[in-house]
């Protein structure tokens, strides 16, 4: 079974703990798969990047597969900017 869980338009250190606590509930729900949808993310800071990164990390470790799925203009230039492209394609 597999849960999306849309990401909101600004993913930035003002967001990060009701955002966190959104992305800790969806590993509480016992999904085998997630897809995260990005292309809502219109401004995005390196808390942001930060806050999806230990995302991707945490559900490789719990063994959740995650789907990323309309990755933004910004999200990308983001991760290029902070030389994380690969590891987040990487998931």
């Amino acid at each position: 079974m597999s849960t999306t869980l849309s990401m909101p338009s600004s993913v930035c250190i003002g967001d990060a703990g009701e955002l966190y606590a959104r992305l800790l509930e969806i590993f509480k729900t016992d999904q085998a798969e997630i897809q995260l949808n990005l292309e809502e993310i219109t401004r995005v800071d390196t808390a942001g990047v930060q806050l999806l990164l230990g995302f991707l990390q945490e559900a490789k470790q719990r063994h959740i597969a995650v789907e990323l799925v309309g990755n933004s203009t910004e999200l990308q230039n983001a991760m290029r900017v902070l030389g994380l492209k690969e590891q987040f394609e990487a998931h």
